[in-house]
């Protein structure tokens, strides 16, 4: 397993959060939801995400955005890494905020190694960003 993920667990002004998540095999997660949106993405290992019921295998490049409405439970099926991003809808625009609440299940989505890269790329870029509140640093709320 790659141990070379530097994004560390971070609160930034009680609106986000971003964080890798370091899981051994075994179960992760009872289900549940949040009151509070959330991106996780796999980096490394391998997941059965189960979302609304439906069991899928998560390995890197998996991700998801869940909104306030959905559940979901994680079990590790092998030693595994996630980036987790979890964010409040206050600061956000109200059609995206509308758009992700309807969803039923969440968006669930497969990347290719090269987004998954760009995605870690920008995950980094905002946490530095927002800690070091360069200019235009809210643009990512």
């Amino acid at each position: 397993m790659q141990n070379n993920y530097y994004i560390a667990v971070k609160q930034i002004e009680n609106h986000l959060e971003i964080s890798t998540r370091y899981h051994k095999k075994g179960p992760v997660s009872p289900n549940h939801w949040h009151d509070y949106f959330e991106f996780e993405m796999v980096l490394d290992g391998e997941y059965e995400h189960t979302v609304a019921g439906e069991k899928r295998i998560a390995r890197r490049g998996s991700a998801w955005i869940m909104s306030y409405l959905d559940y979901h439970r994680l079990n590790c099926n092998a030693d595994a890494i996630l980036i987790n991003m979890s964010f409040t809808g206050e600061d956000m625009d109200k059609e995206v905020v509308e758009f992700l609440s309807s969803v039923a299940g969440g968006i669930l989505c497969e990347f290719d190694e090269e987004t998954t890269e760009k995605i870690l790329g920008l995950c980094e870029k905002a946490r530095s960003e927002m800690l070091e509140k360069n200019p235009n640093y809210n643009i990512f709320f």
